[in-house]
């Protein structure tokens, strides 16, 4: 009974994470360049289950077969697949139209994004939202640039005034599997190096224009439904384990 308790119990906790975050990829489903999370559920290990006693009443075990002992969630998973493109008609808005992350410098170092709604700042300069400078193929930031430029889809930065190059935008590949989280939102970082993409790897930049979530709302609603009934058979199951143990200790060790 306590293992059932324990298994019951282990089986709310990785539903309950479950439920979070289907309620946080809903929560920002209008949200320019978010990824959608998932996890990844592994089990505890298993274990063989035995019958001493053997009906023919020989001394011997039979073979009941595999008891499960609970699961837990070891990391989680971003989808890569990228979102719909919403055209903004902001200079400063650029979408990358395939593959790839834009990568900013922050106090806390190099990150990655995929939210291309940018601002000029006063000195020139592109800035995320959150004031970090959006980096260049040579590591520096991109600036200063003037009011009216130009983004090629290979990511050049041109002056139109005078068609002077300014810079090109650097654009990482990242592991799915190494991604993890910055914030609330579009930040992330990698547990591996970064993949430069350059030449005929490097996806389209599409000026004027940001990348939509790419969270699966259908997908996301079918599976509320199906954590929300696996939470709720679990929290049975500890319920009805909780009373066998109540009817053991008051019942069945009762003393007549």
């Amino acid at each position: 009974m306590i293992r059932g308790l324990y298994t019951a119990g282990a089986g709310m906790l990785v539903n309950n994470q479950r439920m979070q975050n289907i309620d946080h990829n809903i929560e920002n489903q209008r949200t320019p360049g978010f990824l959608e999370v998932g996890e990844h559920v592994v089990s505890f290990p298993e274990h063989l289950a035995l019958r001493i006693d053997h009906p023919s009443g020989m001394p011997m075990a039979q073979q009941l077969g595999v008891m499960g002992t609970g699961a837990y969630i070891t990391d989680f998973a971003y989808r890569m697949t990228p979102g719909l493109m919403r055209e903004t008609g902001n200079a400063t808005d650029l979408a990358i139209n395939g593959a790839g992350f834009f990568v900013l410098d922050t106090p806390g170092g190099l990150t990655y994004t995929r939210n291309g709604h940018f601002l000029r700042d006063p000195s020139g300069f592109l800035r995320s939202v959150g004031g970090n400078p959006v980096l260049g193929v040579d590591g520096l930031p991109i600036g200063p640039v003037p009011e009216d430029f130009a983004v090629t889809t290979n990511g050049d930065v041109i002056d139109r005034t005078n068609g002077t190059v300014l810079g090109q935008l650097r654009i990482v590949a990242l592991q799915q599997d190494t991604l993890a989280r910055v914030g609330q939102t579009t930040m992330y970082t990698s547990g591996a190096p970064a993949l430069e993409l350059l030449g005929n790897d490097r996806p389209r930049i599409q000026q004027g224009m940001v990348e939509e979530s790419n969270v699966d709302m259908a997908g996301q609603m079918v599976k509320m439904i199906e954590t929300s009934r696996a939470f709720s058979m679990n929290q049975r199951m500890v319920q009805t384990s909780d009373q066998i143990m109540q009817r053991s200790v008051n019942e069945v060790g009762r003393i007549v």
